[in-house]
């Protein structure tokens, strides 16, 4: 008889040092009592006769016997363990050949994998973890928080913290990574804030070029899977690799804000750094963000249920406001109207005398409360110490450029290198060739050494490059050390047969996502030339390839309106019908700038120009570049010239 240790225990069985140690550790920290072997016979049933777990993980490949085999010893004890098996391969016909039904493990994963799906998949196995001390629940479950977005952003910036931050709507879910308290990278994103729109909106590419650079992808996806927008261009020669980096930042930041706009802002944060992206970081400001978010997003709605109840007690801003006023880029406008918080009057008569829009200035005096900014007292709060006071930009005073300015051509070649490799294999990290020898793989190391290593670049002035290099030096390392070791390169070799590479599926739906676009600039083009037959063509072409894109809905509603025109049927009526699918098309989902354009161009038909008006304007607080938006808005009667640098200086706009 077999000794059961107890509902939260659990035996790692793993030969790889890295993923036992950090798998052992990270189930300790959950409140797991853990133990760790690395052969198969430390790990069987005869061995450890006192200390049964409530659940075994195994690796597939084992020195000293196989996970196969083990967990048949186990499943044939008095208790058996729930099981979970971790494999670099498809191992699914091996266990129906060798087990019977009643002895499957309970969770099979492929490697490589986060731990947390693993720690999730111990938690349902194993639910009764040990109580936290302060007894607030389980340990496993303490690294999660749940608020709302504004408020999690800055817990996540104010602590430092890294993880995923997870937000889930009726539209599509959003998984922000965050490292040490700032975003780096979004997995979500609808299609005006994909790479190829910002270079377009922000003039880095032309129409043209837009359009090239998409028939290239989509051949090139065919022969390469992992081929990349920003790639593409910059080898094409339309862009520069800083371009595109600081493009990419730009595109994190949009999406960033662009989630304050989703009907829930409920979110989650589950703190680790095991599924955070390494090597691919666009690192942005999160307090930037939360200010651009309510400031874009937030109207009266969200707005007065936090202001009104608070209109009668007097504000001032808080001693932490200097440390944070760095990072919050406050307008002209708004610095004239921090300058107001000073502790002697009441919310209510500061929204009315402050000399901003109303919501303008209920949005500040958010911000400012989600990052613990401002004060609130139902007394007079006593004048703020001089150091807390906003002070007003002053014009920088040049100083005197040094001689030595950054060398572009290093800094450029560092940002090519970065982009192209990241997320790559190590054999692509490398140059070298899969079946390349040991010799290749030094002789591969040694020259990007030359190149990239700290003590070569320490001496070159790389300026905003400088953190892409160490980042890349970092991939180059962690690739050498794996290929030059024959066992980490085995172990390296059989989780990439299965986990390299987009699945066909996947290939497929990237290839026809661009196929879309592609079809849709097409279509764009043929609206402009007043060929609407074949403009039809082409927008239903894309609406077919990406269903649930709105924009592409929108369009070809149009453009099927028109010609129902063009062919005599009745133009009120027709256009009546076309809003009505268009409004459809856009429920439930974030509205994109072109889809409202269209509407409003229905809306003038109708002659009904206030609702025209009112969807241009939304267009243009998504977009403030977009030109043909603020141009109709101009024939309406209702200027709005302003670019999106204006909003610098005054954003009641947004």
């Amino acid at each position: 008889m077999i000794g059961y240790r107890g509902l939260h225990s659990v035996l790692v069985v793993e030969d790889d040092p890295l993923v036992g140690a950090e798998l052992a550790a990270e189930l300790e920290i959950r409140g797991y009592d853990v133990d760790w072997v690395r052969d198969a016979q430390s790990g069987a049933p005869e061995v450890r006769r006192d200390k049964a777990p409530r659940v075994l993980i195994v690796d597939f490949y084992l020195p000293k016997g196989d996970g196969i085999s083990l967990i048949e010893k186990w499943k044939e004890q008095d208790r058996p363990p729930s099981v979970i098996l971790l494999s670099g391969a498809d191992v699914t016909d091996e266990l129906q050949e060798r087990l019977p039904k009643n002895r499957q493990p309970e969770r099979v994963f492929t490697k490589p994998i986060g731990l947390s799906v693993i720690v999730d998949a111990v938690r349902e196995l194993a639910p009764q973890g040990r109580r936290a001390p302060d007894g607030q629940g389980d340990v496993a479950g303490e690294s999660r928080r749940t608020g709302l977005l504004p408020e999690l952003l800055w817990y996540i910036a104010k602590g430092h913290r890294s993880g995923l931050l997870v937000l889930d709507d009726v539209e599509n879910a959003a998984i922000v990574h965050v490292r040490h308290g700032d975003p780096v990278f979004v997995e979500s994103g609808s299609l005006d804030e994909t790479l190829g729109r910002l270079l377009l909106r922000e003039g880095a590419l032309s129409q043209g070029q837009y359009q090239e650079a998409l028939r290239r992808m989509t051949d090139d996806l065919v022969q390469r899977e992992d081929i990349r927008f920003g790639e593409i261009v910059v080898s094409m020669g339309f862009c520069s690799a800083e371009i595109v980096f600081a493009t990419l930042r730009t595109q994190v930041c949009e999406k960033l804000v662009n989630l304050f706009h989703r009907r829930s802002q409920l979110a989650e944060f589950r703190e680790g750094n095991d599924e955070v992206m390494l090597g691919v970081a666009f690192r942005v400001d999160a307090l930037k963000v939360i200010l651009d978010g309510i400031r874009r997003h937030y109207g009266p709605d969200q707005l007065q249920p936090v202001v009104t109840p608070r209109e009668r007690r007097y504000a001032a801003l808080a001693q932490s406001f200097s440390e944070i006023r760095p990072r919050m880029p406050f307008t002209t406008l708004e610095e004239r109207f921090l300058v107001k918080l000073r502790g002697d009057k009441v919310i209510r008569d500061i929204l009315d005398q402050c000399g901003l829009e109303r919501t303008h200035a209920m949005q500040v005096l958010y911000a400012l409360h989600v990052v613990e900014a401002l004060e609130l007292s139902s007394e007079p709060i006593p004048r703020t110490p001089r150091n807390c006071r906003p002070k007003r930009a002053r014009r920088a005073t040049p100083t005197p450029t040094p001689p030595a300015s950054v060398s572009k051509e290093p800094a450029e070649e560092v940002l090519a290198r970065h982009l192209k490799v990241s997320g790559r294999s190590h054999y692509e990290i490398l140059d070298v060739p899969k079946d390349a020898s040991a010799v290749d793989i030094e002789q591969a190391f040694r020259r990007l050494s030359e190149k990239y290593s700290p003590d070569r670049l320490a001496d070159t002035p790389l300026g905003e490059a400088h953190e892409r290099a160490t980042e890349l030096w970092a991939q180059i390392v962690l690739a050498h050390e794996t290929l030059r070791d024959p066992p980490k390169r085995e172990r390296y070799d059989r989780s990439q047969r299965i986990t390299v590479g987009h699945s066909p599926q996947e290939k497929r739906r990237r290839r026809e996502e661009f196929l879309a676009e592609a079809a849709f600039q097409r279509g764009l083009a043929e609206l402009a030339a007043d060929r609407v037959l074949h403009a039809v063509l082409e927008l239903a072409n894309a609406r077919a390839l990406a269903p649930h894109e709105p924009e592409y809905a929108c369009y070809e509603i149009w453009a099927r309106c028109l010609q129902a025109i063009e062919t005599g049927a009745d133009m009120r009526a027709t256009a009546q019908e076309a809003r009505a699918r268009m409004e459809a098309a856009l429920v439930d989902k974030r509205p994109r700038p072109r889809a409202l354009y269209a509407i409003a161009l229905s809306c003038q038909v109708l002659e009904d120009h206030e609702a025209a008006r009112e969807h241009l304007r939304a267009a243009l607080s998504f977009d403030p570049d977009f030109a043909e938006a603020r141009n109709l808005l101009k024939s309406l009667g209702n200027p709005f010239s302003r670019s999106r640098a204006d909003f610098r200086d005054d954003s009641s706009g947004w």
